[in-house]
């Protein structure tokens, strides 16, 4: 997998946009942002499924941070394969 950059936290910027009809969720700060899309292909159900575990994810990552720093690696971050079959 290739990283395609950072997004500094204390700095980050997140707004919901209407593009072309589809919602967008884009994340950024000062030097770059990244857009998430429901995409082209698949069902709801999994673009659904992908919006939570970015949630879960930053809240696990939030709840580590208040814990000392003691960093918690997410148990279920990748998506299920049953879900990406549909």
């Amino acid at each position: 997998m290739i990283q395609l950059g950072s997004i500094d936290l204390r700095g980050i910027a997140v707004r919901l946009e209407v593009d072309e009809g589809d919602l967008t969720l884009i994340i950024g700060d000062e030097d770059r942002e990244v857009e998430f899309t429901s995409g082209l292909g698949g069902s709801w159900e999994q673009a659904i499924e992908g919006a939570e575990r970015i949630a879960n994810a930053a809240h696990e990552f939030a709840a580590s941070l208040r814990l000392d720093r003691r960093y918690v690696v997410p148990t279920s971050s990748r998506p299920n394969e049953d879900t990406q079959q549909q």
